[in-house]
């Protein structure tokens, strides 16, 4: 009977499937809409050489991420703005604000004089550019985003974006917005940009991440991590392997 038991136990083990387990991330990470297609990217190709991180990237406004780190739930931000007083900040590259386009919109070049014109509302139809005789519709991020921050000090110095703009709060919802509204323009991250959207030159220079990390394009602002201390060797290990492929 003994035998015959030992027996039994031995085949229910070989029948049973184990689940593998992974750690509890130790670390939080956050970024704004924006900065989730960078961040993302860079974190996906990472764990495709070190494995799964033991951190978790999380989509704040930058506002509240800012409150949670000093509270210390955040460990660290990955932002497009100058960080805090005597916070720690390093390097991660640059991101590039391409200009989108509804595909009715038969405009292939602008400048920033004209973007600034456009986005302040002194330009009001695409026929005052040589183009189809519609209304601009404008899209844009909220306040606070990366994105939006970087194009007002990038574009529109002390301007203000016109008051008729219409706010997408993440890239995916700027290209369905651009996709559904006749005469629309917008902005998205380069590291967000699909196959086929209708992107316009800037001062002659194509959007690309040759271009942007060369500094050809105008439209390009610095990402960096920051945090109110220096942040956790988990977290640290793939801050330092972004900068080694990214030259930063």
């Amino acid at each position: 009977m003994a035998l015959m038991a030992f027996a039994f136990t031995l085949l229910g083990c070989a029948g049973t499937e184990t689940t593998p387990t992974f750690p509890p991330p130790t670390g939080r990470v956050a970024v704004g809409a924006a900065l989730e297609p960078f961040a993302g990217e860079r974190l996906r190709a990472y764990a495709k050489t070190s494995g799964v991180p033991a951190f978790d990237l999380e989509v704040w406004s930058m506002a509240d991420a800012i409150r949670a780190a000093e509270d210390g739930q955040i460990d660290v931000l990955v932002s497009g703005n100058s960080p805090p007083d005597g916070w720690f900040a390093t390097p991660l590259g640059f991101e590039g604000i391409a200009i989108a386009l509804n595909p009715g919109v038969d405009i292939r070049d602008l400048n920033v004089q004209q973007l600034r014109d456009i986005f302040s509302g002194l330009i009001q139809s695409w026929d005052e550019l040589d183009g189809p005789a519609l209304p601009i519709q404008l899209v844009i991020p909220p306040q606070g985003d990366d994105l939006r921050m970087a194009f007002e000090r990038l574009v529109l110095t002390t301007g203000m974006v016109s008051k008729t703009a219409i706010v997408a709060p993440s890239p995916s919802a700027t290209v369905s917005l651009l996709g559904e509204l006749p005469g629309s323009i917008g902005l998205l991250p380069i590291s967000y940009v699909p196959e086929g959207t209708h992107l316009v030159r800037v001062e002659g220079q194509s959007v690309s991440a040759s271009s942007v990390n060369g500094g050809r394009y105008p439209l390009r602002f610095e990402v960096i991590a920051t945090a109110p201390d220096e942040p956790p060797t988990v977290i640290r290990d793939w801050l330092v392997w972004i900068q080694a492929q990214d030259g930063s």
